[in-house]
């Protein structure tokens, strides 16, 4: 299927109404609210050979940041006992600090170059990014966003270091030591309607200019939520109960290395409610003060609960701090309600001053991608999904956990009878997809894709520069890569990390550096 899906179609909303199953009185609902969140990583390369023009480097190295050499207080402060002798000879801060020191200086320079080229790129093309430094953190009412939080950070975009990216050592790139900059692109909060939807794809579009991986360790994420207000407690245990129930449907639309790890665990394995806990225990003590520690070898069962008993658990709840505790899992949940939890409740105010930040259900599985088409199908599933479970009476979600239950038995029997299985998911997603949400055109497309496929269509490379995709690194080429810098640093060389696997170090968002390349 080419591009055409429903990514740039004007006249279908993002969640079409959903037919309600049961009668019922169908109250008003707030506008839901989205926040992207991207992680990628982004090749750099420094400008440090004068006998080739910026030009001409930059075009040996398309897609590639290129950082010039630091070349005054302007560009970055040096560090404070810097000796004035020192200063005026760059080649002997090296020496003067033994390397160490230095080296995580002249990193933050160059990370902070790169995450500012970042942000004024997307601004140069009208996006509203937030500058560190520039940009006011204030409440500001007449800001575009101000109406769906109540946190000025995510009134615009916001890019920054992301320390849980890396690369695995076949996903390095050969090209003649390129740096690396694991890099998170944030949403704001904003309506769920196309118009937002046509912003994220364009930034998107932006981001993919740059030379660009979305290794296996990147994420996709959604926020979803009803602007400044929260959900309450009927619309988020029906959604709780929803998404449970969906798992054993909605992991099959994503990559294996996502189906259950420490970053995106399935709340229908994991979470409190499926190792045994109940909502009579959740709801006697709402703040979970004995709980919060959670001693998760302790748990009542070490089996998952059937789907409908988690579900009847989930409808049963009184309090949004008890549908947040059954849904918790050891790490993060694939579907995380923990800004809904008590520890979440008992601080309401951020750094900056402001309520809560993220009141939100956050989706968590997806693999890192920069694929338009995927993200604009899946924002649309997750804001129905969202939608059409908080428009539900209980009947309607209990029957969902059933149909589930089916899928996920013949799951557990897929090596002896495939056949079945494959019908019964192309069944139940059709049905939940297509007829309940109103998505046929993204239901084709996920059924004509295979994960991996609408994650990373071109493989983790979403950057092909002039003459060809770059080779993937063998062991040996990084081994002989890494070899090469340490001859280099070892003869005296400049010390810079080249930024293998091991060496993360968070350093904060950098400063604002107003030169242009």
């Amino acid at each position: 299927m080419s591009g055409h899906i429903c990514r740039n179609d004007q006249t279908k909303r993002m969640a079409m109404p959903p037919p309600f199953a049961g009668e019922q009185d169908i109250p008003m609902f707030p506008n839901l609210t989205i926040g992207p969140e991207f992680e990628a990583v982004v090749h750099y390369k420094e400008y440090n050979n004068p006998q080739v023009s910026l030009a001409s480097f930059k075009r040996q190295n398309p897609g590639v940041i290129i950082v010039p050499p630091w070349r005054s207080e302007n560009d970055y402060p040096l560090p404070r006992d810097l000796p004035e002798e020192v200063k005026r000879v760059p080649r002997r801060w090296n020496e003067w600090w033994g390397g160490v020191e230095y080296q995580h200086w002249h990193d933050e320079y160059l990370e902070g170059y790169c995450l500012n080229y970042i942000r004024r790129l997307l601004r140069s093309q009208g996006i509203d990014v937030l500058i560190p430094g520039s940009t006011p953190l204030s409440i500001d009412p007449t800001q575009r966003n101000a109406a769906n939080t109540d946190n000025p950070e995510y009134y615009r975009w916001t890019v920054k270091l992301d320390t849980t990216v890396d690369l695995a050592e076949d996903e390095w790139v050969l090209g003649r030591r390129l740096r690396v900059l694991n890099l998170e692109v944030v949403g704001p909060s904003m309506v769920a309607n196309q118009a937002s939807l046509d912003e994220i794809l364009r930034v998107l579009g932006i981001l993919k200019r740059l030379a660009c991986l979305v290794p296996q360790s990147t994420g996709f994420h959604i926020h979803v939520g009803v602007g400044r207000a929260r959900f309450d407690v009927v619309q988020l245990r029906q959604n709780a109960a929803v998404w449970l129930a969906l798992d054993p449907l909605f992991t099959l639309f994503h990559t294996d290395i996502r189906q259950d790890n420490s970053q995106c665990e399935r709340n229908r394995l994991q979470a409190n409610v499926a190792r045994g806990e109940t909502a009579a225990t959740a709801n006697r003590n709402p703040n979970n003060d004995e709980l919060v520690t959670g001693k998760w070898g302790e748990r009542p069962s070490e089996q998952p609960a059937p789907i409908r008993a988690c579900v009847n658990e989930l409808l049963a709840c009184t309090d949004v701090r008890a549908v947040a505790w059954l849904m918790r899992c050891p790490n993060r949940g694939a579907v995380n309600f923990r800004f809904y939890g008590p520890a979440t409740n008992r601080n309401q105010m951020n750094m900056t001053g402001s309520p809560i930040s993220k009141p939100t259900i956050e989706m968590r599985q997806a693999a890192g991608t920069l694929n338009e088409d995927w993200v604009s199908a899946y924002i649309k599933v997750v804001v129905g999904t969202v939608d059409w479970a908080r428009r539900q009476n209980p009947d309607a979600i209990r029957a969902l956990a059933t149909s589930m239950e089916e899928l996920e038995g013949a799951g557990r029997n897929k090596v002896a009878d495939p056949i079945t299985f494959h019908n019964l998911y192309r069944k139940y997603a059709r049905r939940f997809v297509e007829e309940y949400l109103g998505l046929k055109a993204e239901m084709d497309y996920i059924l004509g894709r295979t994960p991996e496929q609408r994650a990373r269509p071109t493989g983790i490379l979403n950057y092909a520069p002039p003459g060809g995709v770059p080779l993937l690194m063998s062991s040996r080429m990084i081994q002989s890569e890494r070899a090469a810098q340490e001859a280099e640093i070892a003869a005296g060389g400049r010390l810079s990390r080249s930024g293998w696997r091991g060496q993360r170090h968070s350093l904060g968002q950098g400063g604002y550096y107003p030169h242009d390349q």
